[in-house]
Order: structure tokens, then C-alpha cells, then sequence
């Protein structure tokens, strides 16, 4: 198993790596809905790398597993046989799980399936023989007392994820994760009295009350995944006033970048 860490340079990328094409409001749209899957296959094609399969759960100490969605060109029934069996018990048998129960509140990992780090024969026989996978990797979260999971296959004739689609992954996990625990929590919301807020979420939005009626205006631009650009155009200012406000509203609310605006605050989003 291979463990790639959230780095404090992963969440400095700087805001000029969104590119007004790269998908992200689209995404953002779709958050809680049952698009959300295709949604997050066709961004992680076009901006992540390839991938032929997308599956994400959610599991509580309760609730042994929870599909939201399983999207890609793998044939249905092999993608809901996968799905199914590791929700049941093949999970208990992946060498990345281990590190998965160390996960604080608001945490995230990115992990890369290792076939040379033992494990069951019956996992590997089924999931990377009789499925033809070549590759794994695994993005996972965990907000409040749910863990949350996305993981991306690669299928024969595919190669393995290289070195730089992992660093690409890694350099959006805070994004990645932020988007899955908000789409948990909005369907959540939608059969459940919502949970109460955690302490941490507390503190950020007595953070976000610090803001001013226009910051809070690009606070929410910014979480829709506009452009500077856009953000100047849609509010009639120059981009240079909407970089200062950016900068003012990072402060105020302890970030540094697009990509920690979204890992902390996405799930304040109105």
C-alpha cells in the first residue's frame, strides 16, 4: 500500500491552476445530486487522467456501507458485483484500509493499491484477476463520524496510474474530499434531521461572520469554482478588487488557497 499525504505545497497551489475551463463549476452544481457521479468521471478524465471506473461509498461505525455512486465503462453488473462484495467484506481485506481508521475529523488521504503488500488471494484473485483491474487508487475522507470513499480503476488494456496522475490526484484532494463529504451531507439532509454541528465546524463559521457583505459575495463565487475573471465580470469590479477581497477573506478565515477554501469551507456553502 501506498500512502500519498496531503502536503502544505498540495494546498499552496496557487488559484491560477483553475483554469475558467477546467469543469469545476459544473461539478460544484451538481453536488447532492444524481449527476454528481458523472459528473466527478467526466472532471476526473479531463482534468485528474484517465480512469475507466469511479465507485464511492460512505460508511459509519453503524452502517457497514453505503454506495452513492458507481459510474465508468466497466460492464454495470461487474462494476455492482465490486461494489457490493467490498462493502460486505472485501474491505476488511484491503492493505489500504489500515490507515484508514487513523483519519481525524476532517481528514483525508489519497492511498494507492500495492499488489506486492500481502493480502487475502481471494481479494486479489477477484478484484485485480477475475476483473482485469490494474490499478487502484483511493481517495478518502472522513467528516463527523462518516467515512467517505472514492476509489478510481484502472481496467486492462490500461496502465497503471503514473507518478505525476498521483500528484495530480494529490494536488486536489482538499477539492475531492470537500465535494464528497458536502454531497454525503446534502443527501443525508434530505432523509435525516441533520446531524449537529462538530466543534470545528463551529469555529469556521464564527470565522465566516468575520466577513463583509462583499467578501462573503466572493466567498460563495469562489466555492462555485469562478474564474477571477468571472468573479469581476458577475460583480461588475475590477480582478484586481476581487484579488484584494480574496486575500482579505483568506485571512479571515485562516486558508491560503482555492484549494484549502474548498477542503474546509465548502460544506458552509449556501
Amino acid at each position: 500500500m501506498t500512502s500519498l499525504r496531503q502536503s502544505t505545497a498540495a494546498l499552496q497551489e496557487p488559484d491560477q491552476a483553475l483554469d475558467p475551463a477546467h469543469g469545476l463549476p459544473k461539478l460544484v452544481r451538481t453536488v447532492g445530486s444524481s449527476e454528481f457521479g458523472s459528473s466527478l468521471l467526466e472532471f476526473w478524465q479531463q482534468q485528474l487522467g484517465a480512469v475507466d471506473q469511479i465507485v464511492a461509498f460512505s460508511q459509519t461505525a453503524e452502517s457497514p456501507g453505503h454506495t452513492l455512486f458507481t459510474v465508468g465503462r466497466m460492464a454495470p453488473g461487474l462494476a455492482q458485483s465490486l461494489t457490493q462484495r467490498y462493502l460486505d467484506s472485501y474491505h476488511l481485506m484491503d492493505p489500504t484500509s489500515g490507515e484508514i481508521g487513523v483519519l481525524e475529523e476532517d481528514g483525508s488521504r489519497l492511498t494507492r493499491m500495492n499488489l506486492q503488500v500481502p493480502a487475502s488471494s481471494v481479494y486479489k484473485s477477484f478484484f485485480f484477476e477475475h476483473s482485469r483491474l490494474v490499478d487502484r487508487v483511493a481517495i478518502v475522507t472522513r467528516g463527523g463520524n462518516t467515512l467517505v470513499a472514492c476509489h478510481g480503476y484502472r481496467q486492462a488494456p490500461s496502465p497503471k496510474f503514473s507518478h505525476n496522475d498521483l500528484n495530480t490526484l494529490q494536488r486536489w484532494l482538499g477539492t475531492l474530499t470537500a465535494l464528497l463529504r458536502q454531497h454525503v451531507a446534502l443527501n443525508a439532509s434530505h432523509n435525516d434531521a441533520p446531524a449537529p454541528p462538530t466543534p470545528l465546524l463551529q469555529h469556521r463559521q464564527a470565522l465566516l461572520t468575520q466577513l463583509t457583505p462583499r467578501e462573503k459575495d466572493v466567498f460563495q463565487r469562489l466555492l462555485a469554482g469562478l474564474s477571477i475573471e468571472a468573479i469581476a465580470l458577475d460583480l461588475g469590479v475590477s480582478p484586481n478588487t476581487v484579488r484584494t477581497f480574496r486575500k482579505k477573506l483568506y485571512r479571515k478565515l485562516e486558508v491560503s488557497s482555492r484549494f484549502e477554501l474548498f477542503h474546509k469551507y465548502l460544506h458552509h456553502q449556501s
